[in-house]
C-alpha cells in the first residue's frame, strides 16, 4: 500500500484489490487518502494533488460564505416578518433557521455521535487531537445544511446524517481544518447516486 501511495500517478485497480482486502492498524492512517481516490475527489497523479486539496477547500469554503454571511434584511415596510411569501427573505430566513433546527438534532442522533463516545481511537485514530463531540456535531450539522441547500430538489432527508457519520469517521483521521470540505466532497458523490433513493422514501 504505502509503494502504491508513493507512485507518482496511482494505480486506481490496484489501490481497490488492496483497499478490499482490509486496511491494518499501521495503514489507518492511509484511509482518508484512499477514500478521495477511490470516490475520485482527488485525482491519480500525485503531484498534483496539493492544488485539487486546495481548491477543494476553498470551493467549500465559498459555498459556506454564500450562505452564511451576514445579510440586511428588507424593513418590515417591504418585507413583513410573518409574511409566508416564497420571496420573501424573512420566511426564508425562518425556514433556513427551521431546516438548521432539524439537521442539528439529527446530527446529535448519528450513532456514533449520541453513543458519547468519539470512533474507536484505534480503529480511528484522530490526528492533531481529539475533537470534542459538540465541534463534530456541529461541523457534520453544516455539512448537510450546505448539502441541503445546494441541492433544493432532494433538500435534507434524514437519515443522510447517519451517511455523513461514517464519512466523518473517515477524514476524523486527516487534517482537522480540511475535515468539512473533505466529508462534503464525498458526500456528494455518495448522494449523487443514493440521493434519489432519499427522495423515494419521502415519497412513500
Amino acid at each position: 500500500m504505502v509503494v502504491l501511495l508513493n507512485c507518482e500517478e496511482i494505480q486506481l485497480e490496484a489501490l481497490r484489490i488492496l483497499v478490499a482486502q482490509g486496511l491494518d492498524d499501521l495503514l489507518q492512517a492511509t484511509r482518508p487518502l484512499c477514500w478521495r481516490l477511490l470516490f475520485g475527489t482527488l485525482g491519480l497523479y500525485k503531484p498534483s494533488w496539493p492544488a485539487q486539496l486546495q481548491d477543494s477547500l476553498l470551493t467549500y469554503d465559498t459555498y459556506v460564505q454564500a450562505l452564511f454571511s451576514k445579510q440586511t434584511l428588507p424593513t418590515p415596510v417591504v418585507d413583513h416578518p410573518l409574511s409566508r411569501k416564497q420571496d420573501s427573505k424573512w420566511h426564508q430566513r425562518f425556514q433556513d433557521s427551521s431546516l438548521w433546527d432539524r439537521i442539528e438534532k439529527d446530527s446529535l442522533r448519528t450513532s456514533w455521535i449520541s453513543s458519547k463516545s468519539l470512533p474507536n481511537p484505534r480503529q480511528f485514530p484522530v490526528s492533531s487531537g481529539v475533537l470534542q463531540q459538540e465541534s463534530v456535531m456541529t461541523k457534520m450539522t453544516r455539512v448537510l445544511y450546505v448539502w441541503s441547500k445546494r441541492h433544493p430538489g432532494t433538500g435534507y432527508v434524514q437519515g443522510m446524517n447517519e451517511v455523513l457519520g461514517v464519512i466523518s469517521q473517515v477524514f476524523l483521521n486527516g487534517p482537522v481544518d480540511s475535515l468539512e470540505s473533505d466529508c462534503y466532497a464525498v458526500l456528494e458523490k455518495v448522494l449523487a447516486v443514493f440521493g434519489p433513493l432519499f427522495c423515494l422514501e419521502v415519497m412513500e
